[in-house]
């Protein structure tokens, strides 16, 4: 860029590069003023270059203003005239300068599209049609027709977000895409899905410029045309499996590295496993977000290469990198620090209390389907009246309907933060996991129930 401000303040004619050069030209480039276009400004002259030829058939390909003259004076500054057939040399002088300016700069120019109503564009009627798109761990493909009188691909780009969702969004509706590289053989285009990849979409470019997706993706505007953006414009985008495997294969790698320079990776051998388990289920957005938010949040906590990569930087916030998955819930808390959350922190110190006594119930998300075969319940530091007497654990797959695995009645603890283990009498494998209380050791005396900590035994 240039210091302009010498300009403002009167002290030179002229803006500066940092090596006191004086800037000539200058360049536009999405936007400029007319869509689909480029523009350089140089002296008096602007050059507008239109890329779209033939979706507006009123606009010339090459327009040239003399916006002023030599001496300083206003010329033409309402572009009324086109001087790009009147004056060739300076025309040619100046687009020759911007395109090589967009080439040093590899600017990304339109795609023509085919489906451009009431335009007869030459050879949209050879773009290729998408044929298949398939997934093999954090590989992504999309095959096009190749048959005969199809135009080949030769471009491809996979277009791609990490916040996909509103569970990894400080804010709803907040989207952001980024651009990654693919490769074209034959009729097939490829890439490797970005760590973290939640959505995306291929732009491939046939050998006549038009534009060719890996799925429909409706116009904002026009026939067709949806308003919105990102995902909820698309049905596939490759959702979610391709993007947690690369994830998976960066925790790994992250984890080789933080073992060999001494560094305690146990957080995130634990995340790897799970994301491991999650990626081997069907997919379900909130599960599945869970696990690329705390496996992110693992790597970049250890010094590794790893944890530097720009894809795992891209925002900053908790719910797209954080180890808090709020999956601990109750009928009832005291909050902030007497909540669902306490009574699986593995600290016996704190607690989780309702001060509803009588048909509580506290229960975990397990986010996959997870065998639990005994538990653990260590009572409070105080109120022995307030210690559960009575329950059921419970299992569920859905949240909604629940098969009761174990049934206790008047227990007691003859401690304070003392923990009991129990057996499940009939265990199986659930993702949900419900402790019903129907009593507590003096419901009389009691306020509440309370729970230092619940922990299960798994498989």
């Amino acid at each position: 860029g240039c210091n302009v401000l010498p300009v403002i303040l009167g002290q030179d004619g002229a803006a500066r590069f940092a090596d006191g050069t004086a800037r000539e030209s200058i360049f536009f480039h999405y936007p400029s003023p007319l869509p689909s276009s480029s523009v350089i400004r140089k002296g008096g002259w602007k050059l507008l270059l239109y890329h779209a030829i033939g979706m507006d058939v009123s606009r010339p390909r090459v327009q040239l203003f003399r916006l002023y003259h030599d001496n300083g004076t206003v010329a033409d500054l309402g572009e009324s005239t086109n001087l790009a057939t009147e004056q060739p040399k300076k025309r040619n002088e100046l687009l020759t300068e911007l395109k090589t300016w967009l080439a040093k700069h590899d600017a990304d120019l339109p795609y023509r599209n085919a489906h451009t109503p009431d335009r007869s564009l030459p050879h949209n009627d050879k773009v290729p049609t998408v044929l298949q798109r398939r997934a093999d761990g954090a590989r992504i493909e999309v095959q096009v027709d190749s048959g005969a009188g199809k135009a080949r691909i030769v471009d491809a780009k996979l277009v791609f977000t990490t916040n996909g969702c509103d569970f990894l969004r400080d804010h709803s509706g907040y989207e952001e895409w980024f651009e990654a590289p693919a490769s074209v053989q034959g009729d097939v285009a490829s890439a490797i899905a970005p760590p973290g990849m939640t959505h995306g979409v291929f732009y491939l470019r046939d050998e006549n410029g038009y534009q060719v997706n890996s799925e429909w993706v409706p116009p904002y505007q026009g026939p067709g045309g949806k308003e919105g953006t990102g995902v909820e414009l698309i049905t596939d985008g490759f959702a979610y499996r391709p993007g947690l495997t690369s994830l998976i294969k960066t925790g790994v790698s992250a984890q080789k590295q933080g073992r060999e320079s001494g560094l305690d990776t146990a957080a995130l051998a634990k995340e790897i496993r799970f994301a491991q388990a999650v990626v081997a289920t069907p997919v379900d957005e909130t599960t599945y977000a869970v696990a690329m938010r705390n496996l992110r949040h693992a790597i970049r906590s250890l010094d590794v290469a790893e944890a530097k990569l720009p894809v795992l930087n891209q925002f900053v916030c908790d719910k797209w990198s954080g180890d808090d998955r709020e999956n601990a819930t109750a009928r009832g808390n005291n909050p902030p620090n007497q909540t669902a959350k306490q009574a699986f922190d593995g600290d016996l110190t704190t607690k989780w209390l309702d001060f509803s006594p009588q048909g509580s119930w506290i229960q975990y998300d397990c986010q996959i389907p997870t065998l639990v075969t005994g538990y653990a319940i260590t009572s409070g530091a105080d109120g022995p009246e307030r210690d559960p007497a009575s329950w059921q654990l419970l299992g569920s797959n859905d949240g909604k309907t629940w098969t009761t695995l174990d049934t206790r009645t008047w227990e007691r603890w003859s401690a304070r933060q003392q923990t009991r283990d129990f057996t499940c009498t009939s265990p199986a494998t659930y993702r949900f996991y419900r402790l019903k209380i129907t009593a507590v050791r003096d419901a009389g005396a009691a306020n509440s129930v309370q729970i230092s900590e619940i922990k299960f035994t798994t498989q």
